[in-house]
C-alpha cells in the first residue's frame, strides 16, 4: 500500500453555514453516501492537470521571495502563520 498524504476542511461562508460533499456510495461502497467534509490526498509525486501549469518544491525564504503570489498565501506569511 502506497503512502498517502491526505487534507480536509471545513469551510464556513458568509452566512453562517458548512460546506459538505456527500460520497459515492458506488465508487466508494466500503463507506457508504456519507456526508463529509471536503478534503484530498495527495499521491507520491504532484501531477499536474489542466488547472495549474506548474510546480516546485521551495524553502520558505525562497517562498517569501517569490512574485506572484496568491494574495491569501502572502497574507498568511505576512502575519508569520506559516509554521516552518
Amino acid at each position: 500500500m502506497e503512502l498517502q498524504v491526505g487534507v480536509k476542511i471545513l469551510l464556513k461562508n458568509s452566512e453562517g453555514k458548512y460546506l459538505l460533499i456527500r460520497r459515492s456510495a458506488e465508487k466508494y461502497p466500503e463507506v457508504g453516501a456519507r456526508w463529509d467534509i471536503v478534503g484530498g490526498r495527495i499521491d507520491g509525486e504532484p501531477k499536474l492537470d489542466g488547472d495549474h501549469s506548474e510546480f516546485g518544491w521551495f524553502g520558505l525564504e525562497e517562498i517569501k521571495k517569490l512574485d506572484n503570489l496568491d494574495i491569501y498565501f502572502k497574507e498568511l506569511l505576512e502575519r508569520n502563520l506559516i509554521l516552518s
